[in-house]
């Protein structure tokens, strides 16, 4: 097998000065890690630049500290949401907190409270865009919430806690040194990464955007609305950490509303009428894309260095009502 290039001169090369050359983290292997099995054959990809950083910056790779607030505590989180989701008065709620316990809690009032929720971890925001279907009947109004997806891919590509499971480079995978049988477990290991990358050229970093939706219904919203959450990952982080919940690398990108749409009398005009919103809104959603996806922007990843990164769409998980 073809020794891999190195993507980062590691020290001083002829003709030029070590001032001059790219820093390499000194944590590694960013970006050409090992693969998820020892045993298998790895060839990169021939453009050393591919994936490549710009130039590096030193920033802190230890872990995010761990969240301390007694809100951790799932005994005192579900007491303190069930609190807040009741429909009493204020005086009630702060009525509450005279109340004689046996047990832990640790507000003595409603603001206490507020300020330790105010305390804990927060996202992008989310913004509501209103769509209107039009109809023989009338006209139906609907809410489209969504986040930036430009910001939810930022905020995956700097978080620290996925720097030793991710990848920015394709690769090929080999079963054997003869390379005749191909093996297919990341993203990255992929044809479409790798034709991809031929086509944008030097120093590109793809993100491949893998996006999925699942119709349920969401008791918090009034009238007994169903929406189809609409879920955001990226092909960047091993596909272990993807699957695991508890590692938040699939976040929330928006809320497409799910109508009946009893304003078309038409049963055929109402069906279409019924997907056209659904691609309605997930263009809304997606619009960020349709620039960036081909002429890129940088990012400070998590792991100091600065790259040019294209988000493309790559997958899409739908999970369809069954009739």
């Amino acid at each position: 097998m073809t020794k891999s290039p190195r993507r980062y001169p590691n020290g001083t090369n002829k003709g030029q000065k070590a001032e001059s050359l790219p820093q390499v983290p000194p944590w590694g292997p960013h970006p050409f890690a090992k693969p998820t099995r020892a045993s298998l054959f790895v060839e990169p990809h021939p453009d050393p630049t591919a994936g490549a950083a710009k130039r590096f910056y030193d920033v802190d790779r230890t872990p995010p500290p761990a969240y301390t607030s007694v809100l951790a505590e799932p005994d005192t989180f579900r007491e303190a949401y069930w609190l807040d989701d009741l429909l009493i008065s204020r005086k009630d709620e702060a009525e509450y907190f005279l109340l004689p316990r046996n047990g832990t809690w640790y507000f003595k009032s409603l603001k206490e409270l507020e300020q330790e929720v105010n305390r804990l971890p927060r996202g992008p925001p989310w913004f509501r865009e209103t769509i209107v279907v039009i109809g023989d009947q009338s006209n139906e109004i609907l809410d489209l919430w969504k986040r930036d997806i430009i910001a939810l891919i930022c905020r995956l590509l700097t978080d620290r806690r996925f720097i030793p499971h991710m990848r920015f480079t394709p690769e090929r995978h080999y079963d054997s040194k003869t390379r005749r049988n191909r093996v297919y477990g990341e993203m990255w290991s992929g044809k479409w990464w790798w034709r991809m990358q031929n086509i944008l050229g030097r120093y590109s970093t793809i993100v491949p955007i893998i996006l999925s939706t699942n119709k349920t219904k969401l008791t918090v919203f009034s009238g007994n609305q169903k929406a189809w959450p609409v879920y955001l990952t990226i092909g960047n982080i091993s596909k272990d950490i993807r699957g695991c919940p508890s590692e938040r690398a699939t976040l929330l990108v928006g809320y497409i509303p799910v109508s009946n749409l009893s304003n078309i009398s038409n049963e055929r005009e109402r069906s279409e009428a019924g997907w056209q919103l659904f691609h309605t809104c997930m263009e809304s959603i997606l619009e960020p894309l349709k620039t960036l996806s081909q002429t890129g922007f940088d990012v400070l990843c998590a792991d100091g260095g600065v790259r040019r990164v294209f988000p493309i769409l790559a997958a899409y998980i739908a999970d369809y009502p069954v009739s």
